[in-house]
């Protein structure tokens, strides 16, 4: 979302005296934006009571302290738009409250780069789709697999990991990662299926919904009795699956997950997608905040995932192109 904002800075105009955030995620991209453009921040209701948000006193900030009745120019920003129809609402209610602001209305990403009721989108990305803070929480999770340890709880301790007495304590007492408020489509882990009750009634108290739950079980035992075959295990079952994205917290096992699977893979330790055409050289090229998105046709999932120039760039790659840093 930062790299999104900068790349659009000038579409603004260069007097703006205080950016307000349509809550709740449009909070996020006006808290970042404020601090490019170092002014003060306000969220919708505290605008019209005459307020911003508080902050700390530094020499930076004493510089934007502005009196409250000489605000002439405000950007309104939120993350994401549809129909617009949210920041309508807002719209009415800003420029009925202050008719001598000049307001300026736009989001982050739209689902096309015009609306009614913006004036800026800066960055087209279409629906169905998943960002970085909304992940865990987007219905499209239905059609994801997703790791245990390291996503929805921590990765145990070598000292942990004993396969014996301290490894099931482990089980039965990790610490919480993410949280998820919708139903995964699978759950793939490492673990080993003699450790299904455990790991099924840590899930429940968590109160993690799920389709399906995948461990190494005894008939695979030697096929994958190594941790660093656990992506090859992860992979076959993300193959056989109808699943559009593995959500996966190890660097390493999700550039072998896409390889061995052909498909893309979310990784969490450095927030960025991992495609199977990619090799680990053009991995690192990526920038590390991409947009997430979920479909059931892989090349619509991809743009959605990118925006239109990712997507020149994706097809780069396949041609076997070499992008420059700058071009993303």
């Amino acid at each position: 979302m930062n790299d999104a904002i900068v790349r659009n800075l000038h579409k603004l105009p260069p007097d703006v005296d205080l950016v307000i955030g349509n809550p709740r995620s449009g909070l996020l991209s006006a808290t970042l934006l404020c601090l490019v453009l170092n002014v003060p921040l306000a969220d919708v209701d505290g605008f019209l009571a005459g307020r911003t948000l508080s902050k700390g006193i530094s020499a930076k900030s004493k510089k934007i302290i502005k009196e409250f009745q000489d605000i002439r120019t405000v950007v309104v920003i939120d993350d994401s738009v549809r129909s617009g129809l949210s920041m309508q609402r807002v719209r009415d209610l800003l420029e009925n409250g202050r008719k001598d602001i000049k307001f300026i209305f736009c989001a982050v990403y739209g689902v096309s780069h015009e609306s009614p009721h913006i004036d800026f989108i800066f960055e087209k990305v279409p629906v169905p789709r998943m960002f970085q803070w909304n992940v865990m929480h987007h219905e499209e999770l239905k059609n994801c697999c997703m790791d245990i340890d390291g996503i929805l709880c921590v990765d145990p301790t070598s000292d942990q990991d004993d396969d014996g007495e301290r490894y099931r304590k482990f089980l039965a007492e990790a610490l919480p990662l993410h949280r998820t408020s919708v139903a995964i489509g699978a759950l793939v882990t490492g673990r080993s299926e003699k450790y299904r009750g455990q790991t099924e009634q840590w899930l429940c108290e968590q109160g993690i919904q799920y389709n399906a739950l995948h461990m190494l079980g005894s008939d695979n035992g030697k096929k994958y009795n190594n941790s660093a075959a656990h992506s090859q295990f992860k992979a076959d079952v993300y193959a056989k699956s109808n699943a559009v994205l593995f959500i996966e917290s190890d660097f390493r096992q999700a550039h072998e997950i896409a390889k061995k699977s052909g498909k893309p893979v979310l990784c969490m330790e450095s927030n960025h997608i991992v495609y199977p055409s990619m090799n680990m050289a053009m991995i690192r090229q990526l920038p590390r905040r991409l947009r997430v998105s979920g479909s059931h046709n892989l090349r619509h999932m991809i743009y959605a995932l990118v925006g239109d120039q990712g997507y020149k760039k994706i097809k780069g790659f396949v041609k076997g192109l070499k992008p420059t840093r700058q071009d993303f």
